[in-house]
């Protein structure tokens, strides 16, 4: 249960700065969707707001989040594409 503890504490530490978590998927068979479907559950039984979408999505990234997260499974021991080019955004690198 040592994982379930490390979650509580991370949840204490992110609240003590912005209520607002912004969360960035890719998934191909699913399973990356259902474990920030989880997280996402998780933070709002928490009181966090929770603003949940794909990388391919096309609506606008929440830059004043408090803590932004992001799933995706491993291709060939690296970042998909698609993430890789999210990632490479000027926007989304400018988060601090």
């Amino acid at each position: 249960m040592a994982s379930v503890e490390a979650f509580d504490k991370a949840i204490t530490n992110v609240k003590c700065r912005m209520k607002t978590i912004e969360l960035k998927y890719f998934t191909g068979t699913g399973n990356s969707l259902q474990i920030l479907k989880t997280c996402k559950d998780e933070f709002e039984k928490n009181d966090f707001i929770v603003d949940f979408s794909s990388v391919t999505d096309t609506k606008d990234f929440n830059y004043d989040c408090g803590l932004a997260g992001f799933c995706f499974p491993v291709h060939a021991f690296g970042l998909p594409r698609i993430c890789r080019k999210f990632l490479n955004n000027p926007d989304v690198q400018n988060i601090t």
